[in-house]
């Protein structure tokens, strides 16, 4: 029980701290007016997004457990945007 709460820890430290990274990208852009700039970040976050969740799965962690970060990966990030674009 002890190793899935850690397990479920880290995959919601996971999908916070890339909202936080993806909206670092979107800031970032927006401030300085940088397409280059964006799909550079954009294309190396969804490689390391990419490469997260195949971790994810070699680590055995569960579909639901999974599902459940990438919720509140959608969620976080849904909220700061549009936070961060008002």
């Amino acid at each position: 029980m002890n190793n899935n709460l850690g397990l479920l820890y880290y995959t919601v430290i996971g999908s916070v701290g890339m909202a936080f990274v993806g909206l670092g990208i979107i800031k970032l852009t927006i401030v300085y007016d940088d397409q280059q700039g964006f799909w550079i970040g954009f294309l190396g976050f969804l490689c390391c997004s990419m490469y997260i969740r195949h971790l994810e799965r070699q680590v055995g962690i569960q579909k639901k457990y999974r599902w459940l970060g990438n919720g509140l990966f959608i969620i976080v990030f849904g909220v700061v945007s549009v936070w961060l674009y008002l």
